[in-house]
């Protein structure tokens, strides 16, 4: 079995500094480290390989420096890296990032790729379903455990609502969330190994400056600022697991619901213009609407008053009606469902397809996912099918004068916020639970 594992440098979380006069991070001497979750992965890959046979291949993408993030990897048990690195690749969205891996990874040839589930600094969870999704692969997202059985993997994955099992058919795109058992992850990075550069030339053979397939120019989303915003800490220490929940609860109580309201306000932008859509996808629980969905269907009508459009409920699933009519109750003015006995249970590759349909199909302005296991899984997954940009992880959302979406997207665990526009449509994102509060149920 050939395993390429995805990984990525990143700026140690705890050393992160923001810089007041240029609104930007600081970088410079800033420590750097192999992505904790890439390391799982790593680890993973070198158990199979003892089990199955094979080679395992660490890959990033990334500067010159990247390298010693490979020299660990190799530590960890990679046979050989490869290090894609060129001007062209610079300032890549999660998009951009997941086209060039994807190239690299055709070019190399595997049976599995495997990844960490999210990166700790950008925390976008979007690469892995996006470079699935370019390749045609399966996927399963969000493994604690791995296994190759009779030429199959079995994924043991944290989902929505507690530990599912995925048996997949190779080749496969596969996030892990936790390190396997017994491995070791505090390694000295070595310094023996193969690292082989590619460049762009590497991976197709007209190149050139400006290429749309690489970097900043084949990249749909932009980020317009950086905010610092790191709370102050409390510093409250807890020893009893029982009593530090019941103060999370007491913060959480404390905390003031965020605004919503049934009242749309007005459209923004100068009359006439045209009005539009904003759409939020319904996920289910035991046949009801998530409260998370609840949630965005609240900020929807927000959004679509200042679109001057309507809030639309997307429903995909089999035997809806019970919450099409719930969803209206929510808040929703018109309810689209794409219902299927294909959709009853669920299944990344085709709730994907089937959201891709309905984005080809309809062209919403705006869709907005839950942040859910599942949200982000099949939600990168259908945009990269179809190439759009996507933010993940969103906390607040507006629109500009425009009618373009403006996400807030933290990173560095919450300490950076950062405000990012799209530039395709529709204009996609996935955002946390408990950002905002559903609106009361209405009848009629």
């Amino acid at each position: 079995m050939k395993i390429v594992c995805l990984v990525k440098q990143i700026p140690r979380p705890d050393a992160i500094e923001f810089d007041e006069e240029t609104k930007a991070l600081k970088r410079e001497g800033v420590p750097l480290e192999l992505n904790r979750f890439d390391a799982y992965a790593v680890a993973h890959a070198a158990r199979l390989r003892e089990e199955e046979g094979g080679e395992v291949v660490a890959m990033t993408m990334g500067p010159p420096q990247a390298e010693e993030a490979l020299r660990t990897a190799l530590a960890l048990g990679a046979d050989r890296c490869v290090h894609l690195s060129d001007r062209l690749f610079a300032v890549a969205d999660t998009l951009g990032t997941s086209r060039t891996l994807a190239m690299a990874i055709r070019k190399e040839g595997a049976d599995l790729v495997l990844c960490g589930r999210k990166t700790l600094d950008s925390e976008t969870w979007q690469v892995p379903p996006e470079v699935a999704a370019f390749l045609g692969w399966a996927q399963v997202t969000n493994a604690l455990s791995l296994d190759a059985v009779g030429g199959k993997l079995q994924a043991r994955r944290l989902g929505n609502e507690g530990e599912e099992v995925y048996e997949l058919d190779l080749p496969a795109v596969c996030t892990v969330a936790a390190q396997p058992e017994g491995a070791v992850l505090d390694v000295e990075p070595s310094a023996n190994g193969q690292i082989d550069v590619w460049a762009a030339a590497d991976l197709v053979p007209d190149a050139k400056p400006g290429d749309r397939r690489f970097g900043q120019t084949g990249s749909p989303t932009r980020v317009l600022a950086v905010r610092d915003v790191s709370p102050e800490r409390a510093q409250e220490l807890f020893t009893d697991p029982a009593a530090a929940a019941a103060r999370v609860r007491e913060l959480l109580e404390e905390r003031p619901a965020p605004e919503t309201s049934w009242e749309k306000p007005e459209r923004l932008g100068e009359q006439p213009g045209a009005s539009y859509d904003s759409w939020s996808l319904v996920e289910l629980v035991e046949g009801r609407p998530a409260r998370v969905s609840l949630e965005l269907l609240a900020k929807g009508r927000e959004l679509a008053g200042k679109l001057g459009g309507k809030n639309v409920a997307l429903l995909l699933g089999h035997g809806l009606d019970d919450a099409a009519r719930e969803v209206a109750r929510h808040g929703a003015e018109e309810v689209v469902v794409a219902d299927d006995p294909a959709l009853a249970e669920y299944e990344p590759i085709v709730w994907a397809g089937a959201l891709a349909e309905v984005l080809r199909r309809e062209r919403p302005h705006v869709l907005l996912i839950p942040s859910t296991s599942r949200g982000r899984d099949y939600g990168p997954r259908a945009a990269g099918e179809l190439e759009l940009g996507m933010t993940g992880d969103c906390v607040d959302l507006g629109i500009d004068r425009a009618g373009r979406l403006i996400q807030f997207k933290p990173a560095y665990g919450g300490n950076i916020v950062s405000v990012i526009m799209g530039a395709t449509t529709p204009q996609l994102a996935t955002v946390r639970p408990r950002m905002f509060e559903p609106l009361d149920p209405r009848d009629g």
